[in-house]
């Protein structure tokens, strides 16, 4: 009887069967379209199916997952190509080994509903295709258990599927027609049972050899075939193997002839190594001894000029005295030829210098190893690894997983019912030329993966500010000079890192100052991102020089939010005007420390991408309110738009149309300022030094020009002439109103309703909901919502809340 189908709340069983669950969760571009984005992801069960307790999956892996970035040597940005074979298939396939030693190829087909799994022996050189049943042709009391395996695929396009295990084959008991009785005293006192259990155990050793196989896969569209051959055992001398790892170091390989400029490397060879981890006890008496062993598998030529694959040693180190529990095989330093692995001490000291007792001691290190000879990479400083004085001894941190870019890693003891988990940092390179994590949050970046663990990272309080802004800075830099002439391409997703490193920094600082100012600092940076979100919707709702008037309402809602937001830069230019020019502000030394008096609300004014997005979003409110007064009165509801509108407008304080013209002369200003001053005013959120005379320019341009402003009436609003209140804060609203606030459309959120919140910059929002969008009327404005179904505007991801 198979078990019931997983709930809402439960995780699908194939996920505690695999020892690495999230390999099995799709990228969430490639996963099926899903109505209910506010789920965990587990929550989110495409397929579900059971296995047999004889067939439970060992390792699994994707087949055609997206390309991948690498940084060269050069500092260039690569697009790897594909990993295994191009199907033509509708998403990703599945594959997976299991504890039978079989492989299991999962994929769905175009116009078929239903997931299909095709299945095929590893052991001998077998053929099958859709919808054939494996023959079983071996020996019936033949019993297979495979107990390790690992799957990779090269960055070959005509290269197999590469598949290591570890097998135990052993011969099941005949049974006994006639039992052993042990009240019968004709048996003799030597027992043939002894004997056969003797010979039974002796049949179950293990076998000294790692199996290797090569899987092929064809897919016409219609019929899938696969094709699997087993290559030349690798013999093992080593008792206590312990684990598998592939691990897949892409080269790039000039093109022979002159070197050429516009001539790009072409990866034209490949390194692959399997990593063979051992761990001997050696009876339980004495220190356990672990081992790490380096095979090259090299493709050759056989007697038939038919290419085959072989393998041969690299290199054997021990770790003596210290013990080997984890080898990074998916970390990003492999592309590098290095290897992170976790080597845990089997004894140690502290020292306690202070009254209290420590809380946490040294378990062991992160080391970097090179490929293949395992040596220590000199130029990389070993990470420390710490645990619990409580549990130092006992609760060991045995397991440990890499995060997606490589510079965490979480670790985790074999205790129950409840494992002890730590967070560590990977080791960093001792001296370079670039901050450590300039390169993995860029290939983060054009890998569009999530930058969580970078942003940690930086956001420590043991992390100094100026490294935070040279890490931002140089990823700008990078990213830019390799864009094939794309204006400001990655400048959207730099700002949402920005918000989520000084937010989190902000939330940890203990001054208040310190606190005031990282706040201001990330909430210029969402401001801008809602600026650049906004002007999307703006043309989209556009015809010319008409706008949609089913979205009446939600783009008065937008403007509102824009003229909010233009009345907080010119209040904060005014208070400028009134800082007096100190001799430090005149110093030219560029540091994040020394910025804090210019307020991060004027970047909106002196960085060309936030210069152009407020002029767009300024001629939006413009022109729509220009297409609302050429429509005719009897239209109801641009009537009341209208006037709506117009009171925004008049009772801003504020000329924008003398404001959008200094702001266009402004901006060819600004666009000639060097890339590296205005970038490092991004990477801080916040105008630096260097810009100070160009944004004093305008400044005072705006605030000398007659009739552009009136002081009064941006200052005071008809809300703050109540008695007994009086609000004269710059902010642009209480703290319970940005909380109301929805951060995709700038409405009134409704407290009760459920939401999403963002866990990068904490807004809040129901319009990207499902109940939302069937609610909206303009399909102008229901594309634009679902542009935020997957991600905030700021680019972060969204959770559900109530």
């Amino acid at each position: 009887m198979s078990p019931p189908p997983p709930t809402s709340s439960s995780p699908p069983p194939t996920l505690s069967q695999l020892p690495s669950p999230p390999m099995l969760l799709p990228p969430s571009s490639l996963s099926r379209p899903r109505t209910t984005p506010s789920l965990p992801i587990f929550q989110r069960t495409l397929e579900w199916w059971s296995f047999s307790s004889q067939s439970a999956p060992i390792a699994a892996d994707w087949l055609g997952a997206r390309r991948e970035w690498a940084i060269d040597s050069h500092g260039k940005p690569e697009r790897l190509p594909p990993r295994g074979f191009a199907l033509p298939t509708p998403s990703p396939t599945l594959i997976l080994v299991t504890q039978d030693y079989r492989i299991h190829i999962c994929y769905y087909q175009f116009y078929v509903p239903t997931l299909q799994i095709l299945k095929c022996p590893l052991d001998s050189i077998n053929m099958f295709r859709c919808n054939q049943v494996p023959v079983e042709d071996e020996p019936p009391d033949l019993v297979k258990v495979c107990l390790e395996a690992a799957i990779t695929m090269t960055y070959q396009p005509m290269d197999p599927i590469f598949i290591a295990a570890r097998v135990r084959r052993s011969t099941a008991s005949p049974t006994r027609s006639n039992p052993f009785d042990p009240m019968d005293l004709t048996v003799p006192v030597v027992s043939q049972g002894d004997d056969q259990k003797a010979h039974e155990w002796d049949s179950r050793n293990d076998e000294c050899i790692v199996e290797i196989s090569q899987v092929f896969l064809r897919f016409d569209g219609a019929t899938m075939a696969i094709f699997s051959q087993p290559l030349t055992p690798i013999p093992v001398n080593s008792p206590g193997l312990l684990k598998l790892d592939f691990l897949n170091c892409p080269t790039n390989t000039p093109l022979p002839g002159p070197v050429s400029p516009t001539k790009k490397p072409v990866l034209d060879k490949w390194k692959l190594y399997l990593a063979m981890s051992f761990l001997d006890f050696d009876g339980y008496v004495s220190t356990p001894k672990s081992q790490l062993s380096i095979y090259s598998i090299n493709r050759r030529t056989s007697a038939a000029n038919k290419p085959t694959f072989g393998y041969q040693l690299e290199a054997t180190r021990t770790f003596a005295p210290n013990v080997l529990t984890y080898v990074a095989s998916n970390s990003p330093h492999i592309r590098e030829q290095l290897l992170p692995v976790i080597l845990l001490d089997v004894s140690g000291q502290w020292t306690n210098t202070t009254p209290k007792k420590p809380q946490e001691v040294a378990a062991g290190k992160v080391h970097m190893l090179t490929l293949p000879g395992l040596e220590n990479k000199s130029d990389w400083e070993p990470s420390v690894i710490y645990t619990p004085v409580d549990s130092a001894g006992t609760n060991l941190p045995l397991q440990a997983i890499s995060s997606p870019n490589g510079v965490l890693i979480c670790t985790t003891s074999l205790s129950s019912p409840q494992p002890l988990t730590g967070i560590h940092l990977l080791p960093l390179r001792r001296s370079s030329e670039n901050p450590p994590l300039l390169n993995p949050l860029a290939i983060a970046i054009l890998n569009r993966k999530t930058p969580t663990d970078i942003c940690h990272c930086l956001s420590l309080s043991a992390v100094p500010l100026e490294e935070v802004v040279s890490t931002l800075k140089g990823t700008m830099t990078l990213l830019d000079n390799h864009n094939n002439g794309l204006k400001y391409g990655f400048t959207w997703d730099l700002l949402g890192v920005a918000v989520e490193i000084y937010r989190k920094r902000a939330s940890f600082a203990k001054d208040d100052e310190t606190k005031e100012c990282l706040t201001a600092k990330w909430h210029t940076g969402q401001d801008m991102c809602s600026v650049a979100a906004s002007n999307v919707v703006f043309g989209n709702c556009a015809n010319g020089s008409a706008y949609d008037l089913e979205a009446a309402w939600q783009l008065i809602g937008l403007s509102k939010w824009i003229i909010t937001l233009l009345e907080k830069i010119m209040k904060e230019c005014i208070l400028f005007c009134d800082v007096p020019e100190t001799p430090r502000m005149k110093a030219t030394q560029d540091t994040a420390s020394d910025t804090w008096y210019i307020s991060p609300t004027l970047l909106h004014l002196i960085h060309p991408f936030a210069l152009q997005n407020l002029i767009t979003a300024l001629r939006h409110v413009k022109k729509y309110y220009q297409f609302l007064k050429s429509l005719s009165a009897r239209v109801e509801t641009s009537q009341i738009a209208k006037d709506v509108l117009t009171d925004m407008i008049d009772y801003s304080g504020l000329n924008l149309e003398g404001l959008e013209g200094i702001l266009e002369s402004s901006l060819r200003n600004v666009e000639s300022l060097r890339p590296e001053d205005y970038r490092t005013a991004l990477a801080a959120c916040q105008p630096t030094q260097a810009l100070w005379p160009h944004l004093s320019m305008i400044v005072k341009k705006i605030t000398e020009t007659p009739n552009m402003i009136n002081k009064m009436t941006l200052f005071i609003k008809p809300g703050d002439l109540v008695d007994d209140v009086i609000n004269l804060n710059i902010g642009t609203g209480t703290a319970s109103k940005q909380q109301n606030e929805d951060i995709v459309t700038k409405g009134v959120m409704p407290t009760q309703s459920p939401h999403l919140t963002c866990l990068r910059c904490g807004g809040s929002s129901v319009a990207v909901s499902t109940s939302s969008l069937a609610e909206s009327t303009s399909d102008q404005w229901k594309v634009w919502e679902k542009m935020w179904a997957l991600k905030c505007v700021c680019g972060g991801s969204w959770i559900s809340a109530t």
